[in-house]
């Protein structure tokens, strides 16, 4: 296999940059429409939406995700978790 060029090299390394930043915007609208980081669920969501909505802070608060006494859950780690992990 050929090495790449510098040229290549940037062309690819912008491009990585760039999924990156679609795929943690996907992943945290993708948290917001399920209202991990509202204080309480949408009220019409049914209860299968509930429990993953549940198990997703859960899983926030384990990857150090702070979750205040009142106000929104931070998600920035969970976010991390789904773009890049999953």
């Amino acid at each position: 296999m050929p090495v790449l060029t510098p040229q290549q090299r940037s062309t690819l390394e912008t491009a990585v940059k760039q999924a990156r930043k679609i795929a943690e915007t996907g992943a945290i609208n993708a948290l917001h429409g399920l209202a991990v980081d509202n204080p309480e669920p949408y009220p019409h969501m049914k209860p299968e939406q509930r429990a993953l909505r549940n198990s997703l802070r859960n899983k926030a608060r384990l990857l150090g995700d702070l979750l205040p006494e009142k106000g929104t859950q931070n998600i920035k780690n969970l976010a991390y978790e789904l773009a890049y992990e999953t």
